[in-house]
């Protein structure tokens, strides 16, 4: 059984309500492998944008698991409070 722990940072929100984020798909074992995607509250559809290249670095998860996992939490965070957060973290 393997444990994740991803993260993700805000870089920028443009008026429109969509954001950048910086993602790292194993912020415990790889804290210097990262990326960014994009997603707005109006879809929930995240586009990377920089890919981290877990899977070519070794790592168990993938760019694109990581990215879907962070969104249902950035979803999840907005909905409770109206905003997008600044950084989430999920383990699991």
């Amino acid at each position: 059984m393997s444990i994740f722990h991803y993260r993700a940072e805000l870089l920028r929100q443009s008026p429109d309500g969509e954001c950048v984020y910086k993602f790292f798909p194993d912020c415990v074992m790889a804290k210097e492998v990262s990326g960014a995607f994009s997603v707005s509250p109006a879809s929930w559809q995240p586009e990377i944008i920089e890919a981290a290249g877990a899977e070519e670095k070794g790592l168990v998860s993938t760019d694109s698991r990581c990215v879907f996992v962070l969104t249902a939490k950035i979803k999840t965070e907005f909905e409770m409070n109206g905003v997008m957060p600044n950084e989430v973290l999920r383990i699991s």
